[in-house]
């Protein structure tokens, strides 16, 4: 039986990292990033901690805001989340 609760963990922490390291990667703070998208600095880094669920529509305002696609954010190369044969997703 898949364990829903646990993929939506992994899953916000993985786009949560991800957020970050992009973040960091543009030289931009949390209170920036925050501004840009029109949230408050706590809330990003909730996003970021992976203790907070995030629409599909905050990671594109997040992915717009930082000049990048949201399939940078989404997409996870190093793991094979859905892929029961073993390889790689991408």
């Amino acid at each position: 039986m898949i364990d829903v609760e646990e993929i939506k963990e992994n899953t916000r922490q993985r786009i949560g990292k991800r957020i970050a390291e992009l973040r960091r990667e543009r030289g931009l703070s949390q209170e920036e990033l925050a501004g840009r998208i029109g949230i408050h600095q706590p809330a990003l880094n909730r996003i970021e901690m992976g203790r907070h669920s995030t629409t599909v529509g905050m990671i594109a305002a997040i992915a717009a805001a930082m000049d990048c696609r949201v399939e940078i954010i989404t997409n996870d190369t190093t793991e094979n989340v859905g892929n029961k044969s073993g390889n790689k997703i991408g």
